[in-house]
């Protein structure tokens, strides 16, 4: 799949990445249109405290769920 992913502050890559398995208690989304907000803009600077690089950027967004992880219920 494509993600744009920040390498460093100021440097955005359109890369290819695997597409992720869901693990237990999770889902795999299609991501159909995406947004930003003043959280991509601190981390785009390098100024968000929780940033490691290279990270995916882009946690706005609508979608469709495509896979669920294992779930048991107790």
């Amino acid at each position: 799949m494509k993600a744009l992913v920040l390498v460093e502050p100021y440097k955005l890559e359109l890369q290819e990445v695997p597409v992720p398995v869901p693990g237990p208690t999770e889902v795999l989304i299609d991501v159909k249109a995406a947004a930003i907000c003043h959280t991509d803009f601190f981390t785009l600077e390098g100024d968000h405290p929780e940033t490691e690089y290279p990270t995916l950027m882009g946690h706005e967004f609508a979608d469709v769920v495509e896979e669920c992880g294992e779930v048991s219920i107790m």
